[in-house]
């Protein structure tokens, strides 16, 4: 149904051609999100009838019918990113809240999360998301290819050497800074290759009046 379609992308085409002539375009376009189905391409020239034609009979093709699969999250890593929700306030963050009851991978189930095309955690960037809690042994994340970690400007407290230990092989990037870090009890993984725990907030007492510093 032509009338129903949406626009996906528009490719402009600059130069003369002959008649009986023609040219190769190769474009790029996002596919409208549902989660499953079939999908018909429709492309069509000179949509705005610029071009003087004696026939226009052949400025509209339409693809083959292409069926759209389901993307599902890891299930390993969908049971460390429920986790990671529960653990760290989840049901309070700021933004958009992770749709923790669907494994299904689309734009507002995930915020903040990257996946590849297995369906496995390559990048997390929750800055400034809210995430509360303390770390420890139990509530470290597992994500084995997980490359990419961002939790700074939250409310995270204890040891920093837990969050990046044996769960995170492939950690390269991690950033912790701007929260509640108060130990780093272990060497951290050699292969991170960009780290900042930095203005880590601590609070302490003074004649009985808290206040905060950052180191």
């Amino acid at each position: 149904d032509f009338a129903a379609a949406k626009e996906a992308t528009v490719v402009g085409h600059r130069g003369d051609i002959a008649s009986g002539e023609s040219y190769d375009v190769t474009f790029v376009m996002t596919v409208p999100e549902q989660d499953s189905g079939t999908l018909r391409v429709f492309v069509v020239a000179d949509d705005g009838n610029k071009e003087m034609e004696l026939n226009e009979d052949n400025n509209r093709m339409m693809s083959e019918s292409v069926t759209l699969k389901p993307f599902f999250v890891n299930t390993a890593d969908l049971a460390a990113l429920r986790k990671l929700y529960a653990d760290f306030g989840g049901e309070e963050w700021h933004g958009t809240k992770w749709d923790i009851s669907s494994e299904l991978i689309k734009s507002g189930n995930w915020s903040g999360v990257t996946f590849d095309s297995d369906g496995r955690v390559t990048a997390i960037n929750l800055t400034a998301r809210g995430l509360t809690g303390t770390l420890t042994a139990d509530n470290a994340p597992q994500f084995a290819v997980l490359t990419s970690l961002n939790l700074s400007r939250n409310s995270i407290s204890g040891d920093a050497s837990l969050i990046a230990g044996e769960g995170m092989p492939m950690l390269k990037t991690f950033d912790l800074s701007y929260n509640k870090i108060d130990a780093l009890t272990k060497a951290l993984p050699s292969g991170i290759t960009s780290l900042n725990l930095g203005y880590q907030y601590r609070i302490y007492k003074s004649n009985n009046l808290p206040y905060i510093d950052n180191v």
